[in-house]
């Protein structure tokens, strides 16, 4: 699926931005399952299942036309951004005709890790199949990307990738 050919040595100093992550990405799984379930639960308690999968499938559609990042299993969206290719991540978004500023892309993605558990909740609660796996990943590689990208912008001596 991806293929890494640019390996470097990790120093020191990255290795308590790694921790900073750890710990990030831990409380933001919390978030992300109570916003999956959470979602899903709200979605289950309507009694009539034709206006429940009517009403998950309005919601998914909605999100998917802001952030079309959230349609599949999102493995599209970090192939681009593995292989540095920023710009067509925003192409097709309501986001294009801001621009391929930097600032742009991490906001539409912090957009698109925030909302994926609302998409999968959705999802399931409208009948789909699939677990969690793949939507973690994606939310995971996001935030990932993000922190590099901010890490790298903000803070000199650093280099995460």
């Amino acid at each position: 699926l991806f293929e890494v050919t640019n390996i470097q040595d990790v120093q020191n100093l990255e290795y308590i931005f790694f921790l900073i992550l750890g710990i990030m990405a831990g409380y933001f799984s919390f978030f992300f399952h109570s916003v999956i379930s959470g979602t899903q639960y709200t979605f289950l308690k309507i009694q009539k299942p034709g206006v429940q999968f009517l009403l998950s499938a309005l919601g998914l559609g909605v999100h998917i036309l802001f952030l079309p990042a959230l349609y599949g299993e999102g493995y599209w969206t970090l192939k681009q951004i593995v292989e540095g290719k920023f710009e067509e991540i925003l192409e097709g978004s309501l986001f294009s005709f801001l621009g391929g500023a930097q600032w742009i892309l991490i906001l539409y993605l912090l957009l698109a890790m925030m909302f994926k558990g609302v998409a999968t909740g959705l999802t399931r609660a409208a009948g789909g199949t699939g677990g969690v796996f793949g939507p973690s990943m994606f939310a995971g590689g996001i935030m990932g990307f993000i922190f590099a990208s901010l890490v790298n912008e903000y803070i000199t001596g650093v280099q995460l990738s």
